[in-house]
C-alpha cells in the first residue's frame, strides 16, 4: 500500500508518524532490534540514571524538602515505540539525528523525601506515559566497532510526559501539597536539564581512538564536572561570548492575596556559577529593578535566558511566581534588544503560552558579545587544568580582556540632556464622586529622586492635554530611569492616578521617539510622551539613523530560583 492508501482508510490519529510527516523515515526495524536489546539497554542505562538524576532532583528539590534522594529506578520491561526518524546535519564529525517516541511502559522511580521537619517518606513515580522527539548525536567517531565513541540524549520537543505518584504504603495525595510540589519539580528537572541544547551523554569507549581524552570529556561530560562544564557549557562547546542582561522591571505579577516580594534568578545554564539572582523588592507587583548581569552563551541559535521569580515573603518560603524565557536566536546584532517577556505559571507553560497561566510581564535588554581568540585559547588552558570551581573562575577571569569590564560595554558612561515633552493623558481614573479628576504629571531620574519636575494642573478632566517640555541633565544614561506619575490634585493631599517607568536605552538608539505607556498600579489610563536626547557635546548618539520626528509633531494614538540553589546564587 502506499502512503495515500493508509490516509485513505484510517484516521489520522491511527497513523504511523512515518506516514503523516514525509521527512520521517520507516522505523519497523528499528522497534525490532530495540525491544530485543530493551533488557540489556535497561540494566546498564538504570545505572547511569541513578547516579545522574540525584544530583538534578535535588537542584529543583521543592521547599518542604529537605533532601530528595534516588533509592531505585528501572526503565521497566516494554521497550518505548519508535514512529519515525528524521537524519540531520548538525555536526560534521558526527551522526544526528530526530527520533519520534511513544512510551507507556512499566518504569519505576523510587524517591527518598526527607522534609524540613526531619519526616521522611519514600514516593514512588510510575505509569510513565510519554511522547516526544529525542535528539540523538552520536560523536566522535572513531575507528573502532562500533565506530563512535560515545552518544548524547535531548529532548527536542515534549508533547506528553505524565505518571503516577505514590507514597511507597500509601497515599501521596493525603499530604496535602506534596502532589504538585513533587510533580512540578520532575517536570521542571526533566525540561531544563534534557530540553535542547542541555543533554545526558553516554560513553561507549574508554579511551577514544586519537587518544584526546579531553575532547571525548567536553562533549561526554558537560554537567558532571563543575570547572570543565562552566568551560564548555551546555553543549559540549567552549563559550563563545557574553550577554549583558539588564533585567528592568515588572508589571502586574501575581500574588496570594497581598503584594509580593518579588525577586528573580537568571540564567542561560542552570549550573552552580551560572545564575544570577536580583535583589528583592518589597512588597510590590510592580517592580522596578534595574540591574545588570553577564550570562555566557555557547550558541545564539539553540540557547535561551529563562528567568524565575520567587516571593522572598510568601507562606512558603520562596513560593514560585512564574517563569519566563526568551530565545538569543532573536537578538539584534548591533542593538540592544528590549523586550517585555510573558511571565507564565510553571516552565510547561512556555511552550504552549497558556493565557490562563499568565502571570504578569518582566521587561529586559540584552546585548551579547562574544571573546576574541585570545581570551579563548586562554580559557582553554585554565578548563584542561585541575581546579576546584571557585579557582577556575579566579583563574579565568585573568583571561579577560580589559574591555570586558564587570558591567560590560553594554553600560559605558554616557552623559547628556534627556528632553521630555509630555503631551497628553486619556481614560484616567476619576478621583471625585463627580467623576472627574484634576490631573498632573511629576516626572523624575530613578538617580536624581530629589530633583522632580511637575505639569501645570488641568481642571476637571480624565483626558488632559499639556504640551508642555522638561530637561533633565543626565549623568550616567545607560544606568539611569524616567520615572512619570499621574498625581490629582487636591485642596488637601493629592490621589495616585498611576506611573510608568522606562529606560533610556531607546531614544539613545533612535535618537527620539514617541510612546504611548500604560499607567500601572490603577486599572486604566494612558501617557503621552517624547523622549529626545543630546549627548554632553550636543550631538546624538549611538544611531547613525537620522530622526523622523520634530519637536512641532502631534502624538499620534498608535500603539507603540533561591531554595533551587541556597549555595551557589549570589548577586552578580
Amino acid at each position: 500500500m502506499k502512503r495515500s492508501d493508509y490516509r485513505s482508510v484510517f484516521p489520522k490519529s491511527h497513523l504511523p508518524r512515518w506516514i503523516v510527516n514525509r521527512e520521517l523515515e520507516k522505523v519497523d526495524w528499528m522497534n525490532i532490534i530495540l525491544r530485543k536489546l530493551w533488557p540489556f539497554f535497561n540494566e546498564a542505562y538504570s545505572k547511569i540514571l541513578l547516579k545522574d538524576w540525584e544530583h538534578r532532583l535535588e537542584t529543583f528539590k521543592p521547599a518542604f524538602a529537605n533532601s530528595v534522594r534516588v533509592q531505585e529506578l528501572t526503565l521497566g520491561s516494554v521497550a518505548p515505540n519508535l514512529e519515525g526518524l528524521r537524519m540531520l546535519e548538525l555536526e560534521p564529525k558526527g551522526i544526528s539525528m530526530d527520533v519520534d517516541t511513544r512510551w507507556i511502559g512499566n518504569a519505576s522511580c523510587v524517591l527518598e523525601v526527607s522534609s524540613i521537619v526531619g519526616v521522611s517518606f519514600p514516593v514512588q513515580v510510575k505509569d510513565i506515559h510519554s511522547k516526544m522527539v529525542f535528539r540523538f548525536i552520536f560523536k566522535p567517531l572513531v575507528d573502532e566497532l562500533p565506530g563512535f565513541g560515545a552518544f548524547t540524549l535531548s529532548i527536542r520537543k515534549m508533547k506528553k510526559f505524565d505518571f503516577t505518584l505514590k507514597v511507597v504504603g500509601g497515599d501521596v495525595s493525603s499530604i496535602p501539597g506534596v502532589t504538585e510540589k513533587l510533580n512540578e519539580m520532575i517536570h521542571n528537572a526533566v525540561l531544563e536539564s534534557l530540553s535542547w541544547p542541555m543533554r545526558i551523554c553516554i560513553q561507549i569507549i574508554s579511551t577514544p581512538a586519537d587518544s584526546n581524552t579531553t575532547r571525548l570529556n567536553r562533549h561526554m561530560f558537560p554537567r558532571r564536572n563543575a570547572a570543565i562544564f562552566a568551560a564548555t557549557g551546555s553543549e559540549g562547546k567552549p563559550p563563545v561570548g557574553i550577554l549583558d542582561v539588564k533585567l528592568v522591571q515588572g508589571r502586574d505579577l501575581w500574588d496570594t492575596g497581598k503584594p509580593p516580594d518579588p525577586f528573580a534568578l537568571l540564567y542561560i545554564h542552570a549550573t552552580p556559577g551560572q545564575i544570577r539572582r536580583s535583589t528583592t523588592i518589597r512588597q510590590n507587583n510592580n517592580p522596578i529593578w534595574n540591574e545588570f548581569f553577564e550570562l555566557e552563551f555557547n550558541d545564539l541559535k539553540e540557547e535561551k535566558i529563562v528567568i524565575v521569580l520567587f516571593d522572598n515573603a510568601a507562606p512558603q518560603e520562596f513560593q514560585v511566581l512564574g517563569y519566563c524565557q526568551f530565545y538569543l536566536q532573536g537578538l539584534d546584532d548591533r542593538r540592544v534588544t528590549e523586550r517585555w517577556l510573558k511571565v507564565f505559571k510553571d516552565a510547561r507553560c512556555l511552550g504552549n503560552l497558556d493565557e490562563t497561566k499568565y502571570r504578569g510581564q518582566v521587561n529586559i535588554e540584552l546585548l551579547h558579545r562574544y571573546y576574541d581568540e585570545q581570551e579563548l585559547q586562554g580559557f582553554q588552558q585554565v578548563a584542561s587544568s585541575s581546579l576546584d570551581l571557585g579557582n577556575w573562575h579566579r583563574r579565568r577571569s585573568t583571561c579577560l580582556s580589559d574591555r570586558f569590564s564587570r558591567k560590560g560595554n553594554l553600560w559605558e558612561l554616557i552623559r547628556g540632556i534627556l528632553t521630555i515633552t509630555v503631551a497628553r493623558a486619556e481614560n484616567l481614573l476619576p478621583a471625585d464622586f463627580q467623576g472627574r479628576s484634576h490631573p498632573y504629571v511629576a516626572l523624575h531620574m530613578m538617580k536624581q529622586k530629589r530633583l522632580k519636575k511637575k505639569t501645570s494642573v488641568k481642571q476637571s478632566t480624565l483626558n488632559p492635554i499639556w504640551h508642555e517640555t522638561f530637561d533633565f541633565h543626565v549623568q550616567d544614561a545607560r544606568q539611569d530611569m524616567l520615572i512619570a506619575e499621574v498625581w490629582n490634585d487636591e485642596i488637601i493631599g493629592r490621589d495616585y492616578l498611576g506611573s510608568t517607568a522606562t529606560t533610556l536605552t531607546r531614544v539613545l538608539q533612535e535618537y527620539a521617539f514617541e510612546e504611548k505607556f500604560r499607567l500601572v498600579g490603577v486599572p486604566s489610563g494612558r501617557l503621552y510622551l517624547r523622549l529626545s536626547w543630546e549627548n554632553s557635546i550636543g550631538t546624538s548618539v549611538i544611531s547613525d539613523k537620522p530622526s523622523l520626528l520634530s519637536p512641532s509633531e502631534h502624538f499620534p494614538s498608535s500603539h507603540g530560583l533561591l531554595q533551587l540553589f541556597p549555595m551557589d546564587v549570589s548577586p552578580n
